[in-house]
């Protein structure tokens, strides 16, 4: 949506070669997320888990945000893929 946020975050679990999560926010935008990594013929699904707690004004535009949100993933992940399937 054009802005440029700093947010702070942590791992707060992984276990090998089969998931990660992490907390990360700021101010008024907090989230979880959780990458599953589950084995399928011929490769690997990657599976992406969201939890987004918006809080305070920013709660206004809260279903603009999960939207704007959804189409950044859904490009980083189709880029990753991209780079991936380029390296096999």
């Amino acid at each position: 949506m054009g802005m440029k946020v700093n947010m702070t975050g942590k791992v707060t679990g992984y276990e090998q070669n089969k998931t990660w999560s992490k907390d990360y926010g700021a101010r008024s935008i907090n989230t979880k997320v959780r990458y599953s990594f589950v084995s399928v013929d011929g490769g690997t699904k990657l599976v992406q888990q969201f939890d987004i707690t918006i809080t305070g004004f920013m709660k206004l535009f809260s279903s603009m945000l999960v939207n704007s949100i959804h189409k950044q993933m859904k490009v980083a992940l189709n880029n990753l893929k991209v780079v991936l399937e380029s390296k096999a």
